[in-house]
C-alpha cells in the first residue's frame, strides 16, 4: 500500500513538474538581482512571492501574479525608488519576457475587453474636453453590477448596444466641440402688392392703390 501511495505521489509530482515551465536564466538573474531580497527566497513583502525556478502557467494565481509584476515593473513602481534600479534595457527585457509568457499561456479567448462604466466615461470625457460636468445621455446602456460594484472588469463587457451608444455619444461630443457650420440662407426680397395682401373683401378693400380695412362701427 505504501508503495502504491508513493507511486501516486510521484506521478502527481511529475505532472506538476511537467506543467511548470522554467524561467529563462537571464530573467532569473534580473529577478534575483532586483526582486529577490523582498519577494523571493522565502521573502514575500506585500504578500508577493516569486518562484524563481519555474512557473505553473495553468494556475490562475500565477497568471494574476505575473500580470501584477508586469504592471508594476513597466510603470516603474517596482523596484521602489530607494532600491537599486534596472537599466531601461533590463526593464524592457523583463517586461518583454512576461508579455510573451502571458500571451503564450493565456486561456482561449483571452481576457474579456473591459470598458469604462458610465461614471468613468463621463469623467474621462469631462477631463479631456473640459465640458463642465458632462453627463452621458439617459439612453446610454446601464452598467452591470458584480459583487455590489459597477466597476468590476468581469461585468463591464462590451455589447453591441454599448458600441452603438459610444458611437452616438462620440458624435454628439464632437458636435459640441466642433459645431458643424450653420447653413447660410440667402436673402430674398419679395414684393407684395396691396391686391395680393387682401384676404377677404368682406374685411378690406383696395381704394386708390391702398388697402382699406373695413370697420363694423
Amino acid at each position: 500500500m505504501n508503495r502504491f501511495l508513493i507511486a501516486i505521489v510521484a506521478c502527481v509530482s511529475s505532472a506538476v513538474a511537467i506543467r511548470a515551465e522554467p524561467i529563462d536564466q537571464p530573467v532569473v538573474k534580473l529577478l534575483q538581482t532586483y526582486c529577490g531580497d523582498c519577494h523571493a527566497n522565502g521573502a514575500s513583502e506585500g504578500g508577493l512571492s516569486i518562484e524563481l525556478a519555474a512557473v505553473d502557467w495553468q494556475e490562475s494565481e500565477s497568471i494574476e501574479r505575473w500580470e501584477s509584476i508586469h504592471e508594476m515593473v513597466s510603470r516603474g513602481i517596482m523596484p521602489p525608488p530607494d532600491a537599486d534600479q534596472p537599466s531601461p534595457d533590463e526593464r524592457a527585457e523583463l517586461t518583454n519576457w512576461i508579455d510573451q509568457a502571458l500571451c503564450k499561456h493565456s486561456p482561449i479567448g483571452g481576457t474579456p475587453l473591459r470598458r469604462l462604466n458610465r461614471r468613468e466615461y463621463a469623467a474621462t470625457i469631462d477631463q479631456l474636453f473640459s465640458l463642465g460636468g458632462y453627463r452621458v445621455p439617459e439612453s446610454f446602456p446601464p452598467d452591470n453590477d458584480a459583487n455590489g460594484f459597477d466597476n468590476q472588469g468581469e461585468a463591464l463587457v462590451v455589447a453591441g448596444s454599448h458600441l452603438e451608444a459610444l458611437a452616438e455619444t462620440a458624435t454628439q461630443i464632437a458636435d459640441l466641440i466642433f459645431p458643424p457650420p450653420a447653413k447660410t440662407v440667402p436673402a430674398k426680397t419679395v414684393r407684395i402688392l396691396p391686391d395680393e395682401m387682401v384676404i377677404s373683401y368682406s374685411s378690406a378693400l383696395v381704394v386708390d392703390g391702398a388697402m382699406r380695412l373695413a370697420s363694423s362701427g
